[in-house]
């Protein structure tokens, strides 16, 4: 039986037969006991995760803790059924992974499993292979928890001359909403579980980012206005639907997880809920303004012309027709759109929701 990892930052998936799984790629101590936590075992309702300490196998996208890593490993293959049936294990790393981790992770598994063959891929090359219908030349946009990476694939091969990265991941951003409401309602700095949670649920992509500011800086200005300057009530209630959400937080004991609000709903738990107006917009904005927090780079459409530019001009104009999205950023609402927007006419955008697709037929295809 043949099994694909992909080991990321955040989360761990394992794909074999017609099956895929994903748990978190960490594990957690209770500041007041002497468990230990991994993987789904933190995924139960009565953790209340600000009283956990965590540790994660991946630092900066690559894995460098191995025993953290293997308690994660074990975990995942107690879940899978155990690894008697495994005969081949194919593992996606990201691009330029050090040959020194390459090994020493290639060490822990066959040591491990026990497995005769060992096979590192990179997870843009496998997801351009396993797209129906694709041209031998495109570029993949992954965005995942530490990283953004822009790799071109020419039939299947990555061109690392062409290969991008923006140092801004799915952690950068939680880290960043986590500031923005610590420094302005609430504490959440030790709430790093929660507040990703929230973050999935709220955030999404401005269209038009100075326009977006325009009107949340006018529909906050109303008091002090001259009456005449004032909006109308209709306009003034549009606005604040437009951006205005209400999340609450959970209290691990009626209340297990956080949730969005209704725009008409009761605030029946006011203590417990926190208004986001920007924050919902201008987290995601740092994909594409890095330098909204100090990092002189480009941000993902920018990034992507440069790749295409950096590779070979007969081959442009088909990788410019192929750009597929992949990573849990590319989920926020409109980023696709916001890409498309930038890029312009000449690029067509694809967004597909896992770079891991029918796991054994491709593995077996990369095999042979």
């Amino acid at each position: 039986m043949l099994v694909c990892l992909d080991i990321g930052g955040g989360s761990i998936k394992c794909a074999w037969l017609d099956r895929v799984i994903e748990m978190p790629n960490v594990i957690g101590r209770p500041k007041k006991d002497v468990r230990i936590l991994v993987g789904t075992d933190l995924l139960d309702d009565s953790i209340p995760h600000g009283q956990m300490v965590y540790t994660r196998p991946c630092d900066r996208g690559y894995v460098n803790n191995f025993e953290c890593e293997k308690m994660v490993l074990e975990k995942l293959f107690e879940i899978i059924g155990g690894v008697s049936d495994i005969t081949d294990i194919v593992v996606t790393t990201p691009p330029f992974f050090p040959k020194e981790l390459a090994t020493a992770l290639e060490e822990l598994l066959v040591k491990y499993l026990g497995t005769p063959m060992f096979i590192n891929s990179s997870p843009s090359a496998l997801l351009a292979l396993s797209v129906k219908g694709t041209r031998p030349f495109c570029v993949v946009v992954d965005s995942g928890f530490s990283f953004t990476h822009i790799t071109p694939v020419f039939d299947g091969k990555v061109f690392e001359p062409g290969i991008r990265r923006i140092d801004v991941g799915g952690k950068i951003l939680t880290n960043y909403l986590k500031e923005l409401l610590s420094y302005g309602q609430i504490n959440v700095l030790d709430e790093t579980f929660v507040v990703n949670l929230m973050k999935e649920q709220v955030c999404y992509v401005s269209m038009d980012i100075q326009s977006s500011l325009e009107e949340l800086t006018l529909l906050k200005n109303q008091a002090v206005l001259p009456r005449k300057e004032r909006l109308s009530r209709e306009d003034r209630i549009q606005l604040e639907q437009k951006y205005t959400k209400r999340y609450v937080l959970p209290d691990y004991h009626k209340v297990k997880h956080g949730y969005l609000l209704e725009a008409d709903a009761d605030e029946h738990l006011a203590d417990q809920t926190v208004v986001l107006t920007g924050e919902c917009f201008l987290v995601p904005e740092l994909l594409f303004q890095p330098s909204m927090i100090g990092l002189r780079q480009a941000g993902v459409p920018e990034a992507i012309e440069q790749c295409v530019m950096a590779c070979p001009e007969v081959c442009r104009s088909l990788l410019r027709r192929n750009i597929f999205l992949t990573g849990g950023n590319t989920k926020f609402g409109n980023f696709s759109s916001r890409v498309a927007k930038e890029l312009g006419d000449s690029y067509s955008i694809t967004s597909i929701a896992d770079p891991i697709v029918g796991p054994c037929t491709l593995a077996k295809f990369v095999v042979g």
